[in-house]
């Protein structure tokens, strides 16, 4: 649906140094996995490599929160 690429065009047009684009697990079938598997893992090293951005993968929303969490206080205890 684009939304990917709008987000990296975004990204890369901010200026933004030390990206890290985080990429939540959801929960859906082994058939559709397989089906897109080698598309999501390309996606996943061009991220890296073209892009230059950190992936960082969580395995579903509370793993998420727990992150966004931590690197919240991380960054707090950085610039305060």
């Amino acid at each position: 649906d684009g939304r990917f690429h709008e987000q990296k065009f975004r990204l890369r047009k901010s200026g933004v140094k030390n990206v890290v684009y985080l990429l939540e697990d959801i929960a859906i079938s082994q058939e559709t996995k397989t089906k897109y598997y080698d598309a999501v893992q390309s996606a996943i090293a061009s991220t890296q490599v073209v892009n230059g951005y950190f992936m960082k993968r969580t395995r579903g929303i509370d793993d998420t929160i727990r992150y966004l969490t931590r690197m919240t206080r991380t960054l707090k205890e950085m610039y305060e």
